[in-house]
């Protein structure tokens, strides 16, 4: 079962993405702390991130960057959430290491699900 770690800040996002996706067949770990997620990635070690761009407590790009400079976590794809749909951002994301992006409004139940299938590693 893959397992996808959910970092967002608001609970009604959190609850909706990890029942869609825990309804799919994966594991599901959630966490509204930035300040969390590297705990969370070191000890459960996902096969997927998707991480909110704008937390109360850490920037998401902050976030992102750490994870690709560490070696435990730097292989882990990361997808970012916003609510807002930039094109800096979404740009300034990849540049960083995501590997997608996407709108809290815009992401449909069965779309969230293909685009996480689609971002997974796939086994070998």
């Amino acid at each position: 079962m893959k397992k996808i770690l959910i970092i967002d800040d608001s609970r009604t996002m959190l609850s909706m993405m990890s029942a869609v996706l825990k309804g799919s067949g994966f594991d599901v770990e959630t966490t509204e702390k930035g300040s969390e997620s590297h705990t969370l990635v070191k000890d459960w070690k996902p096969d997927l991130i998707i991480l909110d761009v704008m937390l109360p407590d850490a920037n998401g790009f902050d976030i992102l960057a750490k994870f690709k400079s560490e070696e435990s976590s730097r292989d882990i794809p990361v997808v970012l959430l916003t609510g807002r749909d930039s094109p800096e951002e979404t740009s300034k994301g990849l540049e960083l290491g995501a590997v997608g992006y996407l709108v809290k409004h815009r992401t449909m139940p069965k779309v969230l699900v293909e685009k996480v299938k689609s971002w997974l590693p796939k086994d070998p």
